[in-house]
């Protein structure tokens, strides 16, 4: 059986400075200061990522709703934002339409596209219907006022 010598090392060992966040600890203070110096500084909070306010989404302030359900839309312009149609199949997980495929609608008609209640779809077909039509014309409605107020144009069209 072979013997080895001890490795010795050529140059020392360099002291390297303790980690950024954590200030060097004297073994002569005692145990409250090590557990104080040993603690990380606060977390600072998870900054969360706002949607983007674009010109399309503003327009909708004060806007009437172009929706206009009936039994179901509460006529305030101060609820109405740009309501986005999902159910037209071009999002999914956590991707919106563009905001092209929107329309301004208040609260109650925004509640009632995206998350109607059991007793309003009993008759799935007949809802999925009247919303294809109220949002159809919302859609149409919205995209006239757009272009009147010069937030779209289209070319060949005088606003």
């Amino acid at each position: 059986m072979k013997t080895s010598k001890c490795i010795q090392r050529r140059a020392p060992i360099r002291q390297r400075k303790a980690l950024g966040r954590v200030p060097k600890m004297a073994r002569s203070d005692g145990a409250e200061k090590a557990v104080d110096a040993m603690a990380f500084p606060k977390r600072k909070a998870v900054k969360r990522s706002r949607p983007k306010m674009t010109p399309l989404r503003k327009s909708a302030n004060g806007e009437g709703c172009t929706f206009n359900v009936a039994g179901v839309c509460n006529y305030d312009p101060k609820t109405v934002v740009l309501v986005h149609m999902r159910w037209l199949g071009d999002c999914g997980g956590s991707l919106k339409p563009t905001d092209l495929q929107a329309a301004y609608g208040c609260s109650e008609c925004n509640r009632w596209t995206d998350s109607p209640s059991k007793a309003e779809t009993v008759d799935r077909k007949a809802y999925e219907d009247l919303r294809n039509f109220y949002a159809l014309r919302a859609l149409v409605r919205t995209q006239q006022r757009m272009v009147a107020k010069g937030i779209i144009t289209v070319k060949g069209i005088a606003a």
